[in-house]
């Protein structure tokens, strides 16, 4: 014959069954309902906790990456003005020694590289150390300003469009790059001032 019997209780459900009574469990302990809890809760705050330190890396990087952007730029410019400066001084230097040699009348380069050496000496006349690369664009790929008249080399000028972040507190020399919009505005040109004609005593 066979008996069986139920017993039902919150969390567990007792049968007996032919005098062997066996033990069921029909819920998780309160414990481990709360570990589990507490467990998706770490998680979820630890997801946000690594989402949001992605974020704060991300904008530190940008703000790191736009900072130096800015330094680089303005060493770029500083070294523009060095070597735009140069080439001026050394048309300057050419025109000058061209004059002694001409009764006065100084001559522009008919290019740049007859800076380096001139065809009016015979041993090498360096006016300037080096043709220049243009800090930026990296290349020596100046725009030579001609005089007008003559048609040779009186200055150069940056092949770039950028815009520059100095736009002021230049030297006394290049005031007129005050305002400019590109790099390509600033003119590095030596202007000789006209000779005055002595006029003969009458």
């Amino acid at each position: 014959m066979f008996i069986a019997e139920a017993i039902s209780f919150p969390w567990m459900e007792r049968r007996i069954m032919s005098g062997d009574t066996k033990v069921v469990s029909t819920e998780k302990p309160v414990l481990q309902l709360a570990s589990s809890s507490l467990r998706l809760a770490y998680s979820g705050f630890t997801y946000i906790a690594v989402m949001m330190l992605v974020v704060i890396i991300g904008i530190a990087l940008s703000i790191t990456g736009r900072y130096w952007s800015t330094v680089v730029q303005r060493e770029k410019e500083e070294e523009l003005l060095f070597r735009g400066d140069q080439i001026r001084k050394g048309i300057e230097r050419y025109y000058k020694w061209t004059a002694g040699k001409h009764g006065g009348q100084g001559l522009y380069p008919e290019s740049l590289e007859e800076l380096l050496k001139s065809k009016y000496s015979g041993s090498p006349k360096r006016c300037l150390r080096r043709i220049y690369n243009d800090p930026i664009t990296g290349k020596a790929d100046w725009v030579i300003f001609t005089d007008p008249v003559s048609k040779r080399v009186m200055g150069v000028r940056s092949a770039s469009n950028e815009q520059p972040l100095k736009t002021s507190m230049f030297p006394f020399m290049y005031r007129d790059f005050e305002g400019k919009t590109k790099y390509g505005d600033w003119v590095f040109a030596f202007k000789a001032q006209p000779q005055i004609q002595s006029q003969p005593k009458p």
